[in-house]
């Protein structure tokens, strides 16, 4: 049995950065010139957004997309590969090397590989019944 130490409690945003801070302290020097920053572009039809890319960068130069997105009438009209593309561009000129993302089906995971990700591995979650592809990209 272990023995249960302390309370578990949800962090402020001052205690969020105080243990990250300790962090970036126990690290050193190597994480001196971690780049910081984001890209969230969209595209733009009529004044509508109609699609978008979020990336934020973490430590040890990797990019970090959270989402892409393009409504469905605009499918297969070369949008997708167009923002990645630019976010690709974007991360290399803020000094990222890898770009991590993750898929949830395979129309997903087919339109990454077709554009040069890698696939690290996937997994299903039975009770959800999909699968969840691990991608990366050296730059």
């Amino acid at each position: 049995m272990v023995n249960e130490i302390g309370t578990l409690v949800d962090l402020s945003t001052e205690q969020h950065d105080d243990i990250d801070d300790r962090l970036m302290e126990y690290l050193g020097e190597s994480t001196a010139n971690w780049p910081s920053g984001n890209i969230h572009l969209g595209v733009m039809v009529d004044g509508k957004l109609v699609a978008g890319v979020i990336g934020d960068m973490s430590e040890f130069w990797i990019m970090n997309i959270a989402t892409l997105w393009v409504d469905e009438e605009y499918r297969r009209c070369g949008i997708a590969q167009r923002l990645m593309r630019e976010l690709e561009k974007r991360a290399r000129e803020q000094g990222a090397k890898v770009i991590r993302l993750d898929a949830f089906d395979a129309p997903s995971a087919a339109f990454y590989h077709s554009i040069g990700y890698e696939e690290l591995g996937q997994f299903t979650l039975n009770d959800d019944s999909y699968t969840e592809h691990l991608f990366i990209k050296q730059l």
